[in-house]
């Protein structure tokens, strides 16, 4: 589950020219000592965190055939 590496393509596919791509590091959590990548590692998981929902629902709902309400169950690890 990787888009990143196919982004660049997507956005030139859909009509932007001159497309340039940066790579950096974004830590999960906050285990840099950097003060700046500490503060991106709390917003990167706060994002996993808050998407989690949208992350699993297709996949939980339609291959392991669980419902809304199953899925919130399992997603919040009760």
């Amino acid at each position: 589950m990787n888009p990143a590496r196919s982004t660049k393509e997507w956005v030139g596919n859909a009509g932007f020219q001159q497309v340039k791509q940066q790579i950096f590091k974004s830590p999960v959590r906050n285990w840099p000592r950097d003060a700046r990548l500490k503060e991106c590692g709390v917003f990167t998981t706060l994002n996993f965190v808050e998407g989690i929902q949208d992350f699993t629902d297709k996949l939980f709902r339609d291959v392991l055939g669980l419902s809304e309400q199953g899925i919130e169950v399992l997603n919040a690890g009760k």
